[in-house]
């Protein structure tokens, strides 16, 4: 085909994918139908038909049929279809397409669908370049490429070309000698085989196919045909089965296999005929009996509904009807071949001979002897004895209850009854009346266990504990003495170094807990402790028997001796005079905190020695919100310093000094919270962001923050009165922003509120 005949069938091309004819859009253009047109709405029809072609190559094409800009489109459109009536060019054959797409299909490869990533306006055509870098650039690729290449656009038509190889390839075995009728019995034949075996027979076949080349010789394909055991087939015929996928003395398994599993899906869906099945109606009957046992159905309840005239006959639709409604399972062809056994051939269905026949026999009356021996095997098991949760309704002591209270128990001690045996036992223990009372010991006798009693565990002789020596009493009884002055819990100390619950411990960790107390023992001390009580051996001390020998020779020691008790808790140190007010202040924090002070600085000692260091107590009392002052802190660490480790403090001896203090009324309610102006370092991040809003809002509406407050004398201003001047403005304040105000300036422990430095703030506060 010359570049007219394809510049005319690329026009027709694009006129059809617009819905239209060629002609009719020269038609629309020429209405005189002259065959002739302006050359310049010519090139504008093409133009809008999508078709691009070269100024050039346009200009000769249609120079010859030109005349004073005159375009004879009639002339050109007949010139060049005759013309293609006798084109003769060349095509590619059959054997050079097969031979082109055979790899591209072995490989999986999809020409349309890989191509199509270059073919952005999907036109169906990519740049010949695009198709040799990509496809083939082989002798056979060229070939390929130029015959397809359309000589207007210079661009290969890939669609084209696959829709020939596809045509190509699925006609490849038309040729063959076999019959194709015999081949496809041959093969409906060895895919049976296949299935009956449950043989992957493309499995087979690639492990024989080293190469993975998707093909195998001809003798290789025989060989796994004869390990089937085909034996009703003539050797002619597998012969010619396999000359039909025999490619350049090759055999193309993969084809092959495609064949067997198509002739598989193919059987898979032909269904066979459904044969009628003969219907069993004692069979069916039986099943509905079964059902009607187990469900206790009211079906006869229906059938009666439907027997207006009171003869035992319904209609049949009725009857089948009030079956399947029931649920049964049983199919329609059943309930209609039942409703047939039992019809009178008129439409009608006796349905009293049905529920005779199906209604399951009466079921024996309920022995009580049956329901006691169960009743005793279950209250032997669960060890259970009903006589004593009876008498605890017997308020009146006649050894009696009402029947319902011995239903009562039984339902509280999971025992059900049905109805028939809740009669039977009524009706055998029961006395007269709707509630007739019951005989405990009648009925108790005849179903309680007997339970033996528990063995009483043998009195282990207390312990008798012997006063230990004079120089250990003396070091208990100073331990003693700090324990009651500061109020310490020293068997817990011990107990947590018993991990095992035993009351043994290391004597390493005893002296550990011993030299953690304030004020400890000096370790001479401790050591004649440790002699005294630990095991040469072993080195395990029982603090068990130490506590209870510290509580009942020391501690009596002290109380029998006033005069030692005072000596003692007089050596112990105590707190500064300087330090008594910030412990007071402290005292009271944590008193409206609601903080324990042992809470506080445990979690800081992880060795539960009883310090920590003295870097550490500022940084702690401002996590708690507690403000203090450098000379405060430095009157602390001096107060508490240990002396053997001058670089920490006994914080329980802090513990104990708090408390000691006694806060009186008149400190909880007016003792403001001293310094808490001066000494305030930062503002909370949330309230100063509420300040700064604020302060914003109250300039937006030209008002002064300190307007509300005139008058106001006293520097305390209770919450109500402080929130109903901040409520004046007209502004809306969120309840968490009103109570962080009044955490942040609350001026003492009744919960008044220092409404002057509120307002200082609120004027002097920068922009955030």
């Amino acid at each position: 085909m010359n570049a007219n005949g394809v510049f005319l069938s690329e026009l027709r091309n694009k006129a059809k994918r617009k819905g239209t004819q060629l002609e009719d859009l020269l038609e629309e253009v020429d209405r005189a139908k002259s065959g002739r047109m302006n050359l310049n709405l010519f090139r504008k029809l093409v133009a809008n038909t999508g078709l691009y072609v070269e100024d050039d190559k346009f200009l000769d094409m249609v120079e010859p049929y030109t005349q004073n800009n005159q375009f004879f489109y009639a002339q050109f459109i007949s010139d060049v279809d005759n013309s293609n009536q006798g084109d003769n060019t060349q095509r590619l054959s059959d054997d050079q397409l097969r031979e082109f797409g055979a790899p591209l299909r072995d490989r999986g490869v999809d020409l349309v669908d890989f191509l199509r990533q270059w073919d952005r306006q999907r036109s169906g055509h990519v740049a010949t370049s695009i198709f040799l870098r990509n496809v083939s650039s082989t002798p056979l690729g060229q070939i390929v490429c130029r015959a397809y290449t359309n000589p207007i656009t210079n661009d290969v038509e890939y669609v084209k070309l696959w829709q020939d190889v596809e045509r190509v390839l699925a006609a490849k075995y038309t040729g063959n000698p076999i019959d194709p009728q015999k081949m496809q019995v041959l093969i409906n034949y060895l895919a049976d085989v296949v299935k009956q075996q449950g043989i992957d027979l493309f499995a087979q076949f690639q492990r024989i196919d080293r190469f993975k080349k998707r093909r195998v010789q001809p003798s290789q394909f025989l060989q796994v045909i004869d390990s089937l055991g085909v034996k009703n087939v003539p050797p002619q015929d597998l012969t010619d089965l396999c000359d039909t996928f025999t490619e350049n003395a090759v055999f193309d398994y993969v084809s092959f296999c495609d064949e067997i599993d198509r002739a598989n899906a193919l059987k898979a869906q032909i269904k066979p005929v459904p044969q009628p099945v003969k219907i069993d109606v004692d069979q069916v009957l039986a099943r509905i009996a079964k059902e009607f046992h187990n469900r206790h159905s009211q079906l006869r309840a229906q059938f009666t509904q439907f027997d207006t005239q009171n003869n035992g006959i319904i209609p049949a639709a009725r009857f089948i009807r009030a079956v399947m409604n029931q649920g049964f399972s049983v199919t329609d062809a059943e309930i209609e071949a039942v409703a047939q056994d039992f019809g009178d051939g008129r439409g009608n269905v006796d349905y009293i001979s049905f529920v005779n026949f199906v209604m399951p026999p009466q079921e024996p009356a309920v022995k009580v002897e049956d329901v006691l021996v169960r009743l005793q095997d279950f209250l032997n098991l669960k060890k259970i004895q009903l006589q004593p949760l009876l008498k605890k309704f017997d308020l009146r002591n006649k050894g009696e209850v009402p029947f319902s209270k011995l239903q009562a128990v039984l339902r509280d001690i999971s025992f059900d009854l049905t109805n028939e045996e809740t009669n039977a036992v009524k009706q055998q223990f029961a006395g007269p009346g709707a509630d007739g009372p019951v005989n405990i010991i009648q009925i108790c006798e005849l179903v309680d266990p007997i339970i033996e009693a528990p063995k009483p565990r043998p009195v282990l002789p207390k312990k008798e504990y012997v006063e230990p020596a004079t120089l250990a009493l003396d070091v208990m009884t100073k331990i003693g003495a700090i324990v009651s002055r500061y109020q310490l819990d020293i068997f817990e100390d011990f107990r947590r170094y018993d991990t095992k619950g035993t009351g043994l411990i290391k004597d390493g960790e005893f002296a550990a807990v011993i030299a953690s107390l304030p004020s400890a023992p000096n370790e001479s001390d401790i050591q004649a402790l440790l002699n005294f009580y630990s095991n040469p051996g072993s080195h395990i001390i029982n603090y068990e028997s130490f506590c209870q020998e510290m509580d009942e020779f020391a501690m009596k020691r002290l109380q029998q001796n006033p005069e030692m008790t005072t000596k003692m808790m007089g050596a112990l140190p105590s707190a500064p005079p300087s330090a008594k007010p910030v412990l007071k202040r402290f005292k009271m924090h944590l008193y409206a905190t609601k903080i324990s002070p042992d809470v506080l600085f445990t979690p800081y000692d992880s060795n539960h020695c009883g310090l920590i260091a003295s870097l550490k107590l500022k940084p702690i009392l401002d996590d708690c919100g507690f403000r203090t002052s450098d000379e405060d802190i430095r009157v602390l660490i001096d107060a508490f310093q240990d002396q053997r480790l001058p670089e920490k403090i006994s914080y329980k001896r802090l513990c104990g000094e708090l408390n000691d203090i006694r806060l009186t009324q008149s400190d909880l309610a007016m003792t403001q919270e001293t310094g808490m102006t001066s000494m305030k370092q930062t503002m909370n991040p949330e309230v100063l962001r509420f300040t700064s809003e604020f302060r914003e809002k109250l300039l937006e509406r030209h008002k002064r923050i300190a307007q509300p407050f005139v008058g106001v004398r006293s520097q305390a201003m209770p919450a109500m009165d402080f929130r109903r001047c901040l409520e004046s403005f007209g502004l809306v304040i969120k309840e968490t922003d009103m109570q962080k105000i009044f955490r942040e300036y609350r001026l003492n422990m009744q919960g008044d509120i220092d409404w002057q430095r509120f307002v200082q703030d609120v004027e002097t506060i920068k922009t955030v």
